[in-house]
């Protein structure tokens, strides 16, 4: 499968410590035998995923993964990273280990916790809260989802039949492979846990991985990540613009 492989990384907020995401080479254990370590599912059991002896032997002691293939046995069990396997056709797909953190005291459940991933292209849809009645002693006084002033003409507030909300498209989606994911438990506790996803990214995909928990001043609300075949390019929002080895020069004219 892939030829390339690297971990984007953007972990939980250790204090007085500058927090940014990072891309780096894949980096791979011995114990309790040579394999990508993911986490936990959700009943507490280690996620891993298993790297050939054979490659192990290659990397003569290196704990980075390089080129690679990942070997899928056709009766569905586990996946197995091998070295690469030359098919033929140039492979520019990315194996990529991600671990963003969707900050502190974020809630989390064995879905993943605040660090939501999702396609870069989004729809507007009524608000799920139309209709809904809240306390009478509620402090609120709009949606906090869609900005709607509530109504308080009655005894209890409530919303407006109107509002739109954002709704992205989901993750994952044609063009990323998802090979394996745990979930990762910083010291802090599971309230901070996240999603560790082991991912096939095919040329030129993009998605974007929203932080809903608390996070500290400077971090970013959202990461927006993108392989291009040659790196990864990450950015802030939706509005990706591809690098310029990617344009297609003959769709256009010179002005």
């Amino acid at each position: 499968m892939p030829v390339h492989t690297r971990k984007i990384e953007l972990p939980p907020y250790i204090a007085n410590t500058p927090q940014r995401v990072t891309i780096e080479p894949v980096r791979f254990v011995l114990e309790p035998y040579p394999c990508l370590e993911l986490g936990d599912d959700d009943r507490g059991r280690p996620v891993r995923v298993r790297i050939h002896q054979t490659l192990a032997d290659d990397l003569q002691g290196a704990d980075e993964l390089g080129e690679v293939s990942v070997y899928q046995p056709t009766d569905g069990s586990a996946p197995t990273i091998i070295p690469f396997r030359q098919t033929g056709t140039p492979d520019d797909r990315l194996l990529s280990l991600l671990r963003i953190s969707g900050g502190t005291n974020n809630g989390s459940r064995p879905q993943g916790g605040a660090a939501v991933y999702t396609a870069t292209t989004s729809t507007m849809v009524d608000c799920h809260d139309r209709k809904r009645k809240y306390p009478h002693r509620t402090q609120l006084v709009s949606c906090p989802h869609c900005g709607t002033m509530l109504s308080r003409a009655l005894a209890m507030p409530e919303h407006p039949d109107t509002g739109q909300i954002r709704e992205w498209g989901a993750f994952p989606f044609a063009g990323v492979r998802v090979v394996a994911q745990g979930l990762s438990y910083p010291a802090r506790g599971a309230n901070d846990a996240y999603r560790v996803i082991l991912a096939v990214l095919d040329i030129d995909v993009r998605f974007l991985v929203h932080r809903r928990g608390a996070k500290t001043k400077g971090e970013p609300e959202t990461v927006g990540i993108c392989w291009t075949g040659k790196e990864v390019i990450l950015g802030n929002d939706d509005s990706f613009n591809p690098p310029p080895q990617m344009i297609d020069l003959t769709k256009g004219t010179i002005i």
